[in-house]
């Protein structure tokens, strides 16, 4: 499989506000049944290229169920050295999959590694947990508090510098910006 993906998406309207969960008996009624068992296999080169990444994956994904009611189980590895931009930031991937356990429900357990350089100091993203309960940590080399990572990664500044400032620019970074990054 070869394959390449241009279009911009929205995760919350693939996988719902927080993910898509069948209740019983929800299903697309289709007249004739038809039932899917399908394997797709690539080792690499399917592509997802819009304005929020850049990146190249492998997969290992089993479709099966009835074409009403699909069940998606399997893998997708990020390769590294993809692009993801979040805020204005880009950021390369070091590591990362998507794994699809679930069959009565999409609701994909993320793990994936970032990094970016901002100055002098070099941010690192890690994203885990499923859809509807990302946890995200950022960390920095040389060491920041991640309050300061924020204000560097919102403003090109950390705290301390900010503080430095004119007033017009420290009033632009509130506490409400570290709180709601994510």
């Amino acid at each position: 499989v070869r394959g390449l993906y241009e279009q911009d998406f929205d995760f919350t309207r693939v996988f719902g506000p927080r993910s898509r969960e069948y209740a019983p008996g929800d299903a697309v009624e289709i007249p004739v049944s038809l039932f899917l068992d399908v394997d797709l296999h690539a080792d690499g080169d399917v592509w997802i290229r819009n304005r929020m990444v850049d990146l190249e994956s492998a997969i290992d994904l089993h479709l099966a169920g009835e074409l009403r009611r699909p069940e998606f189980t399997g893998r997708v590895w990020l390769e590294e050295g993809g692009e993801i931009r979040y805020r204005g930031v880009e950021y390369r991937i070091q590591s990362g999959s998507i794994d699809l356990m679930e069959v009565q429900r999409i609701n994909p357990y993320v793990e994936i590694r970032a990094e970016t350089t901002i100055g002098e100091y070099a941010i690192f993203l890690h994203v885990q947990g499923t859809v509807d309960r990302l946890r995200y940590s950022l960390t920095s080399d040389p060491s920041l508090s991640p309050q300061d990572i924020i204000a560097l990664l919102t403003t090109g500044r950390t705290l301390e510098t900010l503080s430095t400032g004119t007033d017009d620019f420290k009033a632009g970074f509130t506490g409400d910006v570290v709180t709601n990054y994510f």
